[in-house]
């Protein structure tokens, strides 16, 4: 990095943040210019950390950050730059650490060569006891050298390798740590739901193992292509496994569930197997534009959730339906009886004709379908197999938010085309 007074920084800070708002129009800039400009942009910010970095080590050095009374220097570089307490403390690790400790390292920073993520990669395990801290000068230029070839997750990853190589025995105390700081959080945010947790490695890499096996099987039945090249047992990593992106992840929690609460032995609470009941006014039933909300809530807990128009439909599909008469309290004055929406005979029927899912090129098998009725029973759709169809959760949501055309074959079973840029204005369409 070349050497530069302070007054010169701000002047070249002053003419980039000119130029950066004042905006660039990209409507003729090509995919490649756009690829060129992130990776130009990635490592002008990978030098700005470091000559931030410099500026700090200015702070620490000379002592300015007594003038206003902080307490230390992180908390003066919290307050001067408003970042959180533990990014400053990090920052002023990083100044005060890298060049007397980590030489190699520290001129690869502000270099540009590594970003700052790998500088706190190395220092915040490497230096996370005395034992560790006294070994790792000896694998300056060795870590450097890693560093400028893997991402800064793969560096916490290779560091994590060395630490326990370095020095083993705080992985036990780690281990108990891990296990002691366990939990799962589920919170509504809007028409959704947050899920939060941490889990030890260990426990982590099971579930992690069955949702990989769980995106293969949606994959596969999403994807007629491969089915001559995959075959349903085997579970080798190919072309097909690697990417696995959030929604995939998603999608094989929620399939997992799916099928843990149809086809598993799940415990029962009052001798009710675990279900999601939606408590909905009649009149938003047999009306969906009708005043009422829909209220979703689990059988054996805590956990309860205002759902939409478009899942209340979607739900209302293949389900069981209860008449309660509430009185002005909430206090239950009638209970009526169990009216299915899709019988266990019709369901049958369909499970015989359909086979599966049957949105297009879909092959999803018939126990992780849902019945769905292809006129909405709120628009006068008939509960009759003419106007039934299987679907899996992910065409099930699709069919309900968008347009879609149907064939039938002779033997009845249909097949559905969804077009996913129609966006569905009429239920009734």
């Amino acid at each position: 990095m070349c050497d530069l007074a302070g007054a010169e920084v701000n002047e070249l800070v002053a003419a980039l943040r000119r130029r950066l708002l004042a905006g660039t129009d990209h409507a003729d800039t090509t995919g490649e210019d756009a690829a060129a400009g992130l990776i130009a942009i990635k490592s002008v910010v990978d030098l700005l950390a470091a000559e931030s970095n410099e500026l700090a080590r200015v702070i620490q050095r000379t002592g300015a950050w007594r003038a206003d009374g902080s307490k230390s220097e992180a908390a003066r570089l919290s307050r001067l730059l408003q970042i959180d307490h533990r990014t400053a403390t990090d920052e002023m690790k990083i100044a005060r650490v890298l060049p007397t400790e980590l030489p190699v390292l520290a001129s690869a920073f502000r270099a540009g060569a590594v970003s700052r993520a790998h500088v706190c990669a190395v220092l915040s395990v490497g230096r996370s006891n005395r034992i560790r801290a006294a070994k790792l000068p000896e694998f300056d230029e060795a870590l450097t050298a890693l560093a400028k070839l893997v991402t800064a997750g793969q560096m916490r990853q290779q560091m994590a390798k060395w630490s326990d190589a370095a020095d083993p025995a705080p992985a036990i105390k780690e281990d108990q740590a891990a296990w002691d700081e366990r939990y799962l959080r589920l919170t509504q945010f809007g028409a959704g739901v947050s899920i939060e947790g941490y889990l030890p490695v260990a426990e982590a890499m099971q579930v992690q193992a069955v949702l990989n096996s769980m995106v293969t099987k949606l994959r596969r039945a999403n994807s007629p292509s491969h089915q001559a090249t995959i075959n349903e047992g085997d579970c080798e990593r190919s072309e097909f496994l690697p990417t696995h992106s959030a929604q995939d992840q998603a999608d094989a929690l929620v399939a997992m569930a799916q099928q843990l609460a149809t086809t598993g032995d799940m415990p029962r609470c009052g001798s009710v197997r675990p279900v999601v009941a939606v408590t909905v006014p009649l009149e938003r039933i047999e009306d969906m534009n009708a005043h009422g909300v829909a209220v979703a809530a689990v059988s054996n807990g805590p956990g309860e959730a205002v759902i939409g128009h478009q899942t209340l439909q979607r739900l209302m599909c293949d389900s069981t339906i209860y008449r309660i008469v509430l009185g002005p309290s909430g206090e239950v004055l009638d209970l009526g009886r169990e009216a299915r929406t899709i019988s266990k005979a019709q369901r049958r029927a369909l499970n015989f004709r359909d086979r599966g899912c049957v949105a297009e090129g879909c092959n999803m098998p018939i126990p992780w379908c849902e019945g769905h009725h292809l006129v909405e029973w709120e628009y006068g759709g008939e509960t009759d197999l003419g106007n039934l169809a299987l679907l899996c959760s992910r065409h099930h949501h699709q069919l309900h938010a968008n347009d879609y055309t149907m064939t039938r074959a002779p033997d009845g079973r249909p097949t559905i085309y969804i077009a996913m840029n129609r966006k569905k204005h009429n239920a009734a369409a």
